[in-house]
């Protein structure tokens, strides 16, 4: 009996039918404003500030399933900032965003689309005028620069939207939903009854549950951000005087939601270290119940200083998982420092300490005494 040569494999398809998915396809499968990490694939969202995506461990953005926590010492608000422009980027997105401790009043406080600078688009006619024998060096050193089409639209515009601090969002612009948890309304105007034994009652816990019983709802394509500004703060937090067990109980239900819903879910703490120090324990707690840690802390301008606000101090960032897999080490960005522009919001950059006057040997010599006549 003869044996006759198959090429072709059982239970194969054959190379017509085999085609790849086009990349498209592959990110039409994702909700809007959301994206792959260059650094391990996992879908990454922007916090609305893209010199904070820039330093967030190599993911150009916020991994779902995370939470940042973002300290800050002293009486300034960089870090409400960052807050804001982050539900501000969620609600242009289509996202569903969820505070804490505030009205739908804080809709007006969120900063406003900037208008994009026709001048600083390309001009066609002077690219054609470069040296064609260098054009495999143009982009080279220029991978974070964005290209933007020839009609003026920006592919990149669409993960991370460019705000106007000194402007106001407009409805027109909204595409998602604020859901907003006043404190009055998450206690239900029973402030003066409520003990340790009403658990159900006390407004940490209580949304905790309202917020699982929304994702639960929602379907899985919908984007949730929670926002907590000022969390455990006095001027919001005064009326309830939250405990530290519960505190504890409430970032540990958190952490859970994350971990159950993360496709759908990322968490951005802005927390006080003046009232909470890192030395103490509730603070050391909600850094190890947090995927990243930031600390903002603003520095005073001198007379010779540079534009510098503050120094920024990344104390961790977010993982793959809780074994540190897929982690990257920060490298320069150990040193950073930050500044409040109108137009680009809080830019993050590397520290550059100004030159220190009065150290020359000749400008401390005697000048010369002359006489007038």
């Amino acid at each position: 009996m003869p044996f006759h040569r198959k090429n072709a494999i059982v239970g194969s398809l054959s190379q017509s039918q085999a085609q790849p998915i086009p990349t498209e396809a592959r990110r039409n499968t994702l909700p809007v404003g959301i994206r792959s990490s260059p650094l391990d694939g996992r879908s990454i969202l922007s916090t609305g500030t893209a010199s904070l995506d820039a330093v967030l461990g190599g993911h150009s953005g916020l991994p779902l399933g995370t939470c940042l926590l973002l300290q800050e010492n002293g009486t300034t608000d960089f870090g409400g900032v960052l807050l804001r422009y982050f539900a501000a980027e969620g609600l242009v997105q289509g996202h569903q965003v969820h505070v804490l401790g505030f009205g739908d009043s804080w809709l007006n406080e969120l900063p406003g689309l900037a208008i994009p600078n026709k001048s600083s688009r390309p001009d066609p006619a002077n690219d054609r005028s470069e040296m064609k024998i260098a054009w495999r060096y143009d982009t080279l050193g220029n991978h974070h620069r964005r290209e933007i089409g020839p009609s003026g639209i920006d592919p990149m515009g669409m993960f991370c939207h460019t705000f106007d601090i000194g402007k106001r969002l407009k409805i027109s612009d909204v595409r998602g939903t604020l859901l907003s948890y006043p404190m009055d309304t998450v206690l239900g105007g029973n402030c003066d009854r409520i003990t340790r034994s009403h658990t159900e009652q006390r407004p940490l816990p209580r949304f905790i549950r309202e917020l699982a019983d929304r994702l639960d709802a929602a379907s899985s394509d919908v984007v949730h951000r929670v926002v907590l500004p000022n969390f455990l703060s006095p001027t919001t937090y005064d009326m309830y005087g939250s405990p530290a067990e519960e505190v504890l109980q409430f970032m540990h239900g958190l952490r859970g939601l994350l971990r159950r819903y993360d496709q759908q879910l990322s968490v951005v703490v802005h927390f006080p270290t003046t009232l909470y120090p890192r030395t103490s324990g509730m603070t050391r707690w909600m850094e190890l119940f947090s995927d990243g840690a930031l600390e903002l802390t603003a520095i005073a301008g001198g007379p010779h200083g540079g534009t510098s606000q503050g120094v920024l101090i990344s104390h961790s960032l977010p993982t793959q998982n809780e074994r540190g897999r897929g982690s990257q080490v920060v490298g320069s960005h150990a040193n950073l420092s930050f500044k409040l522009s109108r137009s680009s919001g809080l830019l993050i950059e590397e520290l550059s300490l100004p030159p220190v006057l009065g150290d020359d040997p000749t400008s401390q010599l005697p000048k010369e005494l002359t006489l007038e006549f």
